[in-house]
């Protein structure tokens, strides 16, 4: 998984329950216009791109992704 942000760019690997944590992470929000994106890639499904992604305090979010 990879979170991005104009000056902000972490990739970290998920558990084999498919979770990731990213910590520390500044306030972004579509509001503020300084949302986050995020890319998902596994093998055997297609990428996902989501953007538009709000971080404020414990942020989470689903991605379900579609197998090739």
């Amino acid at each position: 998984m990879r979170l991005y942000r104009g000056g902000f760019d972490a990739t970290k690997t998920a558990s084999a329950c498919g979770q990731s944590v990213f910590s520390n992470l500044s306030k972004g929000t579509v509001q503020g216009g300084d949302a986050y994106s995020l890319d998902v890639t596994m093998s055997g499904f297609q990428p996902k791109t989501v953007t538009d992604v709000d971080v404020d305090g414990a942020s989470n979010i689903t991605v379900v992704l579609d197998p090739i």
